[in-house]
């Protein structure tokens, strides 16, 4: 599992310490502690939680932001070799409910939905599904477009 901040290098996360396996449930949450206004130097409180292994992993970080986005990504990994086959994760629901409150209290910013399928070389994809009432989206894995139906909220 890896945490990332651009442009810097993302921090891997030591998988003995925090493992994570198919079916874990896991929670993340992003705050501003301090400067909270757009383009200020934030302090910014980083927790994930792995409610199925019952581990916790927080860090604080300083950046500076403009408020006007936030982003969930499920990705391939890659190496020196290229982009990596996609792990095979069925289904991820992302529940967007706190940052999207958070964005709408502030006045910055818009709620909505930018969705991507994902197709890599491998004939793999991942396709988001539309949002429900309450914000959520679901992204799932196929193994080609042909056969590939539409991801179903969740």
């Amino acid at each position: 599992m890896l945490d990332e901040v651009l442009p810097a290098f993302e921090t891997r996360l030591n998988v003995v310490t925090y493992p994570v396996s198919p079916g874990d449930s896991i929670t993340a949450s992003l705050v501003c502690l301090t400067n909270c206004q757009p383009n200020a130097l934030q302090t910014w409180r980083l927790s994930m939680r792995n409610a199925t292994r019952n581990w916790t992993f927080t860090t604080t970080i300083s950046y500076r932001s403009s408020l006007a986005s936030v982003e969930w990504i499920q990705e391939a990994p890659s190496s020196s070799g290229g982009t990596l086959p996609l792990a095979k994760f069925e289904k991820v629901t992302f529940n967007p409910a706190g940052a999207s409150l958070n964005i709408r209290n502030s006045g910055f910013g818009s709620i909505g939905l930018n969705s991507i399928t994902m197709i890599n070389d491998y004939g793999q994809t991942s396709m988001p599904s539309a949002l429900d009432r309450l914000g959520q989206f679901s992204t799932c894995w196929g193994s080609n477009m042909a056969s590939f139906a539409a991801c179903a909220a969740p």
